[in-house]
């Protein structure tokens, strides 16, 4: 009771994995507005980390807590908690690493290791792929590792309703809920307004479309 509220405001949104006033029905409400034709999100990956409690380390575990708890005694008590051993049948063992599963503080303490030490990964170099255009010339490609796209996807749900509120918008490339069927529509709209100069009405001189590309467009970002 005392943890929760402080940790709260720093986990992910599109965490819901024992958190509290979230279920498992709000990731499908979620994944229901992603997953469409214009989004253009297709697929869900289901992955468990395998001895995620078991092979929690205790020393960066409550590094991570002692940055927003300050309360000596209650790091302490969390430290005696975690290396307090355990018992199966009449034998004690020592609890090195990991926290118990089952107990009350094991959920919040699990997602603290798991969401913000992961804040501070480092991606692998991505797999360069070049693949053929229609003029003949090649369009580089970076692929990354799986981990790196299952990161970027949950820094993408985090940032994209961000940058929606931001954007321009007459924009519609890789957008959520935008297609080139809107970019047409739109110019479809524009080329049929009227304007009205020096008071008579007048079809707008807005008759020509023009495309462009950037060149290099995605290697010269410094």
């Amino acid at each position: 009771m005392a943890l929760e509220p402080i940790w709260e405001s720093d986990f992910l949104n599109c965490s819901n994995g024992f958190r509290p006033k979230r279920r498992t029905q709000d990731c499908i409400a979620l994944l229901d507005s992603y997953i469409n034709k214009r989004s253009k999100y297709f697929w869900v990956i289901e992955g468990d980390i395998k001895g995620a409690f078991d092979n929690i380390h205790h020393d960066i575990l409550l590094k991570l807590v002692a940055k927003r708890v300050a309360d000596k005694r209650l790091l302490k008590l969390i430290g005696r908690f975690l290396r307090a051993g355990m018992m199966q049948g009449s034998l004690f063992h020592r609890t090195d690493c990991g926290t118990p599963q089952g107990a009350i503080c094991s959920l919040l303490l699990a997602n603290i290791y798991l969401q913000l030490r992961h804040r501070g990964y480092r991606p692998k170099p991505n797999r360069r792929l070049y693949i053929a255009k229609s003029n003949g010339k090649l369009r580089p490609l970076g692929i990354p590792c799986m981990k790196d796209r299952g990161m970027q996807a949950l820094y993408l749900l985090a940032v994209d309703p961000i940058a929606e509120t931001l954007a321009d918008p007459n924009s519609y490339g890789f957008r959520l809920q935008r297609s080139t069927a809107d970019a047409i529509e739109q110019c479809f709209t524009v080329l049929s307004k009227s304007v009205r100069p020096l008071g008579f009405w007048k079809e707008t001189s807005a008759l020509v479309l023009m495309k462009s590309v950037i060149s290099g467009y995605w290697q010269i970002f410094p």
